[in-house]
């Protein structure tokens, strides 16, 4: 009876070891799949849409001499996507990394407004790059190119209504109730509809 509790006892403390080993072994493969990996991966990302980005607003300001309508869309999409890229593609690799948000409730906020607004902005521009080409093939004749106030203020409407919109509604969100180290809050049938209306079916 002795020698087979023994047994028994042996087997159950291999086990435990085996299962502790094995999860050793898992944790040192997640650690070297995302920061030897994941990281370096998701920081050329990073940099490649900021610097593409910051390439092509240079060349925009600072070498194209007659600023036309459609550069003055691609300035304004090529700045909203290298504000994704510095502030909302950085913040993720930060969140992803370390597990949690460790910018606090201020950062969160900045994160989620610039995210959403800066992707409603791109994709707004996108939508008046293409109505713009459409009326250029279908009536070339009617086409301008030449920047005047009501497209100055069409394209300052895109950042406006995007910004404040997504602004007052992420306050309203994150008010209270909310865990900032998450930086995360359930969304609500009500809220993705409206969201998604406003911010993309409407733009189309």
């Amino acid at each position: 009876m002795e020698s087979n509790s023994l047994l028994v006892g042996n087997f159950a403390n291999n086990s435990i070891m085996n299962e502790t080993d094995e999860g050793q072994t898992t944790d040192f493969s997640k650690f070297i799949l995302l920061y030897y990996i994941l990281l370096p991966i998701k920081v050329c990302l990073i940099l490649a849409t900021v610097i593409l980005n910051l390439l092509i607003i240079i060349i925009i300001t600072f070498m194209i001499k007659k600023r036309s309508y459609s550069n003055s869309i691609f300035l304004s999409m090529s700045t909203a996507d290298f504000l994704v890229g510095a502030v909302s593609m950085s913040f993720m690799t930060s969140f992803t990394t370390y597990g949690y948000f460790p910018y606090g409730y201020i950062g969160c906020v900045i994160w989620v407004i610039n995210d959403f607004s800066c992707s409603s902005i791109s994709l707004a521009c996108l939508c008046l790059v293409s109505i713009h080409r459409y009326i250029s093939i279908k009536w070339p004749m009617h086409a301008r190119e030449e920047m005047n106030k009501k497209r100055v203020l069409l394209i300052i409407s895109v950042w406006f209504i995007a910004f404040a919109s997504w602004s007052v509604s992420v306050l309203l969100i994150t008010a209270k109730d909310f865990d900032h180290q998450i930086c995360y809050y359930t969304y609500t049938y009500l809220y993705v509809s409206a969201a998604d209306t406003f911010a993309y079916l409407l733009p189309v």
